[in-house]
């Protein structure tokens, strides 16, 4: 694998989230949904969706693999046995997959309701065929498509198995679905975890305490950035688990610039994940468990 997550960052950053959306006609002459804001700083173009968003999710990538790994969820298996089917390690497919969670919104034309994420999975296959040209096109399809289907599993597994793949890859598009799902954290007043596909994989119905440990970690992390925009609450899936404090909002334009416009976003991002028990893992090697 010959890129970098960072230089694949870098670049997406400068091409697409450091740049102001510019709306189609179709977008303009979309009714906005009465329940979505967007919000403007002074030298941020993507308020919402900007390089510090995409930076989060690609980490959330492999942070919330080795958490699924470290609690022996048979699903994380799922990952070595692809890497090996394919010839690569599996450091390099998680790597690839972080690299879909940097595009995931790299075609949104404003802050509301996603429209695009077609287009953005378009993009990223685009730079897998520039960048990664060793990777046979299958491969890049598939994981691309976690950003196409991130939101539809049936659709993900069909396609899958149009491309020569077993249903249980759909554990990639869990990842990339459960990394952005997280970081909403930063503009939703209640953060319900039922919608983690995470708290309903079989294999992490013994685990609901530490779940909830990590998101309260990346809830933290969002408000230490500057970047939690309304006051959130947490609401576990389980009655016997009590909800976190509801935290108060931490909405910094002047902090958030300087991990925005920092030379290297996602490095910057990450760094401040070292102080975090949970989130440590985003510095973890792949160590198979099973």
């Amino acid at each position: 694998m010959n890129i970098t997550l960072s230089k694949a960052a870098h670049f997406a950053f400068q091409e697409y989230y450091l740049k102001p959306f510019t709306p189609s006609d179709e977008t303009l002459s979309r009714p906005l949904d009465p329940k979505s804001f967007q919000l403007v700083v002074d030298g941020i173009a993507r308020a919402t969706h900007g390089a510090m968003h995409a930076s989060r999710v690609a980490a959330y990538v492999k942070i919330l693999h080795h958490f699924r790994e470290e609690h022996n969820d048979p699903a994380a298996k799922a990952l070595a046995d692809l890497a090996a089917k394919v010839n690569l390690t599996a450091l390099n497919l998680l790597h690839a997959t972080q690299i879909a969670g940097i595009f995931h919104d790299a075609a949104r034309e404003n802050e509301c309701e996603d429209h695009w994420d077609a287009q953005s999975s378009t993009i990223c296959f685009q730079f897998f065929q520039i960048e990664l040209p060793s990777f046979p096109e299958n491969l890049s399809r598939l994981i691309t498509n976690t950003i196409r289907y991130k939101d539809d599993k049936e659709h993900f597994i069909q396609e899958a198995a149009d491309l020569g793949f077993s249903e249980d890859t759909d554990y990639l598009r869990q990842l990339i679905h459960d990394a952005d799902c997280l970081d909403i954290m930063r503009v939703r007043k209640t953060f319900k975890m039922q919608f983690l596909d995470l708290i309903q994989a079989p294999g992490l119905q013994h685990a609901p305490s530490s779940i909830l440990t990590l998101v309260t970690e990346i809830r933290t992390l969002i408000h230490h950035q500057g970047d939690q925009y309304r006051d959130c609450e947490i609401q576990p899936d389980q009655t016997s688990l009590l909800s976190p404090e509801p935290l108060v909002k931490n909405f910094d334009p002047n902090l958030k610039r300087l991990y925005e416009l920092a030379e290297n976003v996602y490095e910057t991002v990450t760094a401040d994940m070292a102080n975090y028990s949970e989130l440590q893992r985003v510095y973890s090697p792949v160590i198979p468990h099973f």
